[in-house]
This record gives C-alpha cells, structure tokens and sequence, in this order.
C-alpha cells in the first residue's frame, strides 16, 4: 500500500502552532491586548463586518 502524503507539509504551508495555555487566573491578571479599532465601538482590526440590506 502506498504511503499517504500531506501536501501542506511537503510545500512548508504547516500552521503556526498553538498558543500555550493559560490558567484563567493568569488571564485575569493580564488581559490580552485590545486590537486597533477600524471603527470606533465596532469593529476591531483582525475582524470581520458584514453589511446587508434590503
């Protein structure tokens, strides 16, 4: 049987690996950082907005 092979690793496209995990105490403590806002009370940078209507 033929080995199977994973094209992601093969073109160096692997994920970045995880964060490492943090007690919920230390969390508390120190809070992540807040992205830059795009729009003020909205939208952070990073996220995604999506706009419809009729």
């Amino acid at each position: 049987m033929s080995e199977q092979i994973d094209i992601a690793v093969d073109l160096g496209a692997v994920p970045a690996p995880l964060p490492e995990i943090v007690s919920f105490r230390d969390f508390v403590v120190n809070p992540p950082t807040a992205p830059p806002q795009i729009i003020e009370g909205v939208l952070h940078q990073g996220c995604k907005m999506i706009l419809g209507g009729t």
